[in-house]
C-alpha cells in the first residue's frame, strides 16, 4: 500500500470514528437543498415575479388566503417552500382548526410548532418555512444514529445519503410539510428507546403521533420490544416505561378528543378529507377499474409527468416486500410496524400520494439502502444514484411550485 493510499485510509477511518461522520450528510444535503433552491428561485424569478401560489385562488375553504395576501408577500423567499398542503398547515397555525371543516384532516404537529415559533418572530410564513427546513436537515444524523445499530458506520453514512437524496424524501423534508418533523421524532423515539431513555422516547413518540397518521402505530414496536424483554429476561416492567408508553397514547387521544369536542367526530382526521374517494387504492381497484377498465392506470388529469409517478409507485410496490423482509431479519418489531403502516397507507391513503407516504417510513428503507451500500465499488454506485435522485428532486420541487400535483 502506497503512502498516499495509507493516508487516505487513515483519514477515512478517523472520519468514521469521530462525530464528523454525522456532519457530512448534513452539510451535503443542506448545500444541495440551498443550491437547488437558489436555481429554482432564479428560474421562477421570485425576486420580482409572483409564483403560482402567490396568485392562486383562496381555495374552496380559504386555505390559501394567507399565501395570496400582499402583506405576506413582502418577504419573497418563503414562497420557495410553500404550496399545496402548506396553505392548510399555515392557516391552521394562524386561524386555528375551526376556520374549515376540512382542516381536521391535517394533524396538529406542524401547525403547533409553527404557532410557537411565530410567537417569537411574528411572521407565520417564515415560521413554518424555518421549522420545516430545519427539521428537514436535523433528521439526517438521527437516521444515521439509528442505522448504526444495524450496520457499520460507513454503511450507515451511505444509507443516510441515499435516503436523504431520494426524491420524495428530499422534497417533502424541504418544503413546508410535516414529513421532516415526523421522521425526526419517529427516529428519536426508537433511538432513545434503545438507549433506555424512556421519558425522552415517550416525548418523541408523542410528537410523532400528532405529526403524521403513521405515528399512531409507533406504539406497536415499542410495546412489542418491552414485552419481548420481559418474556426473554423476566425483567419487571418499570413504571417509567409504562408512563413513557402511555405518553403517545395520551397525545393521540387528546387530538381525537379535540376533534370530538370541536365537530363531534372522533375520527375527523380520517373522514374529513378533501380528496375524492376515487384516489383511494381500494376504490380504484374495486370500482374504478371494473367500471372504466385497466387503461385508467395510465390516465391522470392532474399531472403531465404521470409516467414518473407510475414508475416510482411501481418501484415501491416491488421493493417494499424486499425492504420489509430484510428488516424482519434484523428487527421483527419494526418490520411489523412497517407492514401495518404500509397496509394503512394502501387502504386509507390517497393513491397519488403513495410515493410520498411510503418514503416517510425510515425504518423500512434503512434496511433496503443497506443492500445498495454493501457491494464492491458502492461509492460509484451511490454517487450515481444520488446524482440521479438529485436531478429528479429538483424537477419535482419546481413542479410543486408551479402548481403541479407531485404527490
Amino acid at each position: 500500500m502506497s503512502q498516499h493510499q495509507f493516508s487516505r485510509r487513515l483519514i477515512e477511518t478517523l472520519k468514521m470514528e469521530s462525530s464528523l461522520r454525522f456532519i457530512i450528510p448534513v452539510i451535503v444535503l443542506f448545500s444541495a437543498k440551498l443550491l437547488a433552491g437558489f436555481v429554482i428561485y432564479q428560474v421562477l424569478g421570485l425576486s420580482q415575479n409572483d409564483s403560482y401560489w402567490m396568485m392562486t385562488s383562496a381555495g374552496v375553504e380559504g386555505q390559501n388566503s394567507l399565501l395570496i395576501q400582499k402583506t405576506n408577500q413582502i418577504i419573497r423567499w418563503p414562497y420557495l417552500f410553500l404550496g399545496w398542503d402548506s396553505g392548510w398547515y399555515l392557516s391552521i397555525a394562524v386561524k386555528g382548526y375551526p376556520f374549515s371543516s376540512q382542516s381536521y384532516a391535517f394533524f396538529p404537529g406542524l401547525p403547533l410548532f409553527t404557532w410557537l415559533l411565530n410567537k417569537v418572530i411574528n411572521n407565520p410564513l417564515v415560521s413554518i418555512t424555518l421549522i420545516s427546513f430545519t427539521v428537514g436537515v436535523i433528521w439526517l444524523p438521527a437516521y444515521q444514529l439509528v442505522a448504526e445499530n444495524y450496520m457499520n458506520r460507513s454503511e450507515a453514512l451511505k444509507s443516510t445519503l441515499l435516503y436523504g437524496f431520494f426524491p420524495y424524501t428530499f422534497i417533502f423534508t424541504t418544503v413546508a410539510y410535516p414529513e421532516g418533523l415526523f421522521i425526526l421524532f419517529t427516529l428519536g423515539s426508537w433511538y432513545f428507546f434503545k438507549k433506555k431513555r424512556f421519558l425522552l422516547m415517550g416525548a418523541c413518540a408523542s410528537i410523532a403521533a400528532i405529526s403524521r397518521p403513521p405515528g399512531i402505530f409507533l406504539i406497536i414496536p415499542l410495546l412489542l420490544e418491552v414485552l419481548r424483554e420481559y418474556r426473554c429476561y423476566r425483567r419487571p416492567i418499570h413504571y417509567k416505561t409504562l408512563i413513557s408508553l402511555a405518553l403517545p397514547l395520551i397525545s393521540i387521544f387528546s387530538w381525537f378528543l379535540y376533534c370530538q369536542i370541536s365537530i363531534n367526530n372522533w375520527l375527523a382526521s380520517i373522514t374529513r378529507t378533501s380528496w375524492n374517494e376515487m384516489h383511494s387504492l381500494l376504490t380504484f381497484i374495486f370500482r374504478i377499474i371494473p367500471e372504466k377498465g385497466v387503461q385508467t392506470l395510465f390516465e391522470n388529469p392532474n399531472t403531465h409527468f404521470f409516467s414518473l409517478f407510475q414508475t416510482i409507485s411501481l418501484l415501491f410496490f416491488i421493493t417494499t416486500p424486499i425492504a420489509v423482509y430484510t428488516l424482519f431479519k434484523k428487527e421483527k418489531s419494526l418490520a411489523i410496524y412497517s407492514i401495518i403502516t404500509s397496509l394503512w397507507i394502501l387502504v386509507v391513503g390517497a393513491l397519488q400520494s403513495i410515493p410520498r407516504y411510503f418514503s416517510a417510513l425510515p425504518f423500512m428503507w434503512s434496511s433496503f439502502m443497506l443492500r445498495i451500500s454493501r457491494p464492491k465499488h458502492s461509492r460509484v454506485i451511490i454517487l450515481t444514484i444520488c446524482s440521479l435522485f438529485y436531478i429528479i428532486s429538483a424537477f419535482l420541487w419546481y413542479e410543486f411550485l408551479i402548481g403541479e400535483l407531485v404527490s
